[in-house]
C-alpha cells in the first residue's frame, strides 16, 4: 500500500470513529431532549409536541447517520451533520456530539478526496461552511437579549420588557413572570402573551431564568420538594429573585408600591415560596396551576412554605381538570415529575387566608356560560384579599386556561390580561 493510500486510510478511520463518537452523543442528547418535550407538552401541547417529534427526528438521523459511519460511507457524517443542524434549530443548542460528526464529516471527505472531483470537493466545503454559519448563528440567537446578575459565585440571567411608552411614563408597576418546570424565560416572553399586555397597560415585565443543566432550556425552581435540578443544586431562587428585584428598582422607573409576581406550575410554586418569604416586598401575586406545598414522593417529609411576614393579597388560578397539578391534591396522573405529591388549591387558599386573616366568607362570581367561578375572600388585614380563579374545564396548560378566559366579563381576552387586571385591582 502506498503513502498516500495509507494517509488516506487513517483519515477515513479516524472520521469515521469520530463520526460515530459524535453520533452516540447527539442520539443521546436527541432522547433527552424528546424526553423533556413529553413533559413540557403537559404545560405547552404545542411547543412540547413539536420538541418531542424533533427530539425523535433528531435521534432517527443519528443512528441512521452512525451506522452509515462504520462503513465510512460519505453519506454517514453528512447525515450527522444535518441531524446535529436540526437539533441545534429547534433548541437543544451544540454540544460536542455536533463538533465531533462536523469534524469526522470532513475527514471522510477529506479521506476520500481522490475519489471525488476537484470541483465536487470544493462545492461540498462550501455547502459546509454554509449550513454551518446559520448553525452557529442559532447559537448565538439562543443568548440574544438577556440580562445578568451575580448571586454568591452563580451568574443568574433574565429577560426584560419595558412598555413601547416607558420613557413617556413616569414611576410604572413591575410584574415579575416565572416559567414552569422544564421551561425558560425565552418560551414563556414568547408564548405567555405578557410583552403585548405590559405594552397596552404601561408595565415593566421581567422574565426570571431558572437553572438547568443546559444554559437556554429545560429549566426549574428550587420551590421547596421539586426533584429537579434547581432543588438538587440548590439553587438560592429566593436569593435571586429578591436581589433582581432590588436591582430593577434601582435601574429603572418602577412604582415599589405595586410589585406583582406571577408564575405557572413549578413557577406558581416558587412565586408562592418566594412570597411567603418575601411579602414585604410584593403588592399582590397571580400563582397558576401551582400549591403552597407538598411532597417530593409519597414518601418524604412535607414541605409546606413558611408563614409571611406581611398580609399579602393573593389570585390563585386553577383548572379543575388539571392533571399535573391536581386541583384535589395527590399524586399527579401525569406530566413533569409525576411522583410529587401536591397540596390541594383549598389548603393554599386556606393557607392565605389564614395568613392575612382574612373573611372565611366568600364572594362568588360565575361566568355567563358556568365554566369560570371567581371566589373572593376580603376583608384582609391591611386590606388584602385572596381570590381563587376556578376554571371548571380548565387543565394544565396555559393555552387551554386563556382560551377559558377569553371573553369573559372577568376582565381581559387572555389568561395574561386577566391576571393584570386583577392584580390591579387587588390593589385600588
Amino acid at each position: 500500500m502506498s503513502v498516500n493510500s495509507e494517509e488516506t486510510s487513517r483519515f477515513i478511520r479516524l472520521g469515521g470513529i469520530t463520526a460515530i463518537v459524535g453520533g452516540i452523543l447527539l442520539l443521546l442528547n436527541g432522547l433527552r431532549f424528546t424526553y423533556f418535550g413529553l413533559l413540557l407538552a403537559t404545560i405547552m401541547p404545542s411547543t412540547g409536541i413539536i420538541l418531542a417529534i424533533g427530539g425523535m427526528l433528531f435521534g432517527i438521523l443519528v443512528i441512521l447517520g452512525t451506522i452509515l459511519s462504520t462503513r465510512w460511507s460519505m453519506m454517514g457524517p453528512i447525515i450527522i451533520i444535518l441531524s446535529a443542524i436540526w437539533g441545534v434549530l429547534i433548541g437543544t443548542g451544540i454540544f460536542l456530539g455536533t463538533i465531533l460528526g462536523i469534524i469526522g464529516a470532513f475527514l471522510i471527505m477529506y479521506g476520500n478526496k481522490s475519489k471525488l472531483k476537484r470541483n465536487r470537493l470544493i462545492a461540498i466545503s462550501i455547502i459546509g461552511l454554509l449550513i454551518l454559519l446559520p448553525l452557529f448563528a442559532t447559537l448565538r440567537s439562543q443568548s440574544t437579549g438577556y440580562s445578568y446578575i451575580t448571586i454568591g459565585e452563580t451568574q443568574r440571567q433574565y429577560l426584560l420588557h419595558l412598555p413601547e411608552n416607558y420613557n413617556e411614563l413616569g414611576d410604572i408597576p413591575l410584574l415579575l413572570a416565572l416559567h414552569g418546570g422544564g421551561g425558560n424565560a425565552k418560551s414563556m416572553k414568547n408564548s405567555y402573551g405578557f410583552d403585548t399586555i405590559a405594552d397596552e397597560y404601561g408595565f415593566i415585565v421581567v422574565y426570571p431564568d431558572g437553572l438547568g443543566d443546559m444554559e437556554y432550556q429545560f429549566h426549574t425552581w428550587n420551590s421547596g420538594y421539586i426533584d429537579a435540578y434547581a432543588y438538587k443544586n440548590n439553587a438560592s431562587d429566593v436569593s435571586f429573585l429578591y436581589h433582581l428585584i432590588q436591582d430593577l428598582i434601582a435601574t429603572y422607573k418602577v412604582n415599589q408600591s405595586k410589585i406583582y409576581m406571577t408564575g405557572h406550575s413549578n413557577g406558581a410554586m416558587m412565586t408562592y415560596r418566594f412570597a411567603a418569604e418575601h411579602s414585604e416586598i410584593l403588592t399582590a401575586i397571580a400563582p397558576v396551576s401551582g400549591s403552597v406545598g407538598g411532597r417530593m414522593t409519597e414518601d418524604s417529609d412535607l414541605y409546606v412554605i413558611p408563614q409571611p411576614s406581611d398580609p399579602l393579597s393573593i389570585l390563585h388560578v386553577h383548572g379543575v381538570l388539571d392533571e399535573q397539578v391536581l386541583y384535589e391534591g395527590g399524586k399527579g396522573e401525569k406530566g413533569f415529575l409525576a411522583d410529587r405529591v401536591d397540596l390541594s388549591v383549598n389548603y393554599s387558599i386556606q393557607f392565605w387566608l389564614n395568613a392575612n386573616n382574612c373573611s372565611e366568607t366568600p364572594s362568588v362570581q360565575v361566568s355567563n356560560n358556568n365554566r369560570i367561578e371567581l371566589w373572593r375572600y376580603s376583608e384582609g388585614d391591611d386590606e388584602t384579599e385572596v381570590a381563587l380563579l376556578k376554571l371548571i374545564y380548565g387543565n394544565h396548560a396555559w393555552e387551554n386556561m386563556s382560551r377559558e378566559v377569553e371573553m369573559e366579563e372577568f376582565g381581559g381576552t387572555s389568561l395574561a390580561e386577566l391576571i393584570w387586571i386583577q392584580l390591579e385591582q387587588m390593589n385600588s
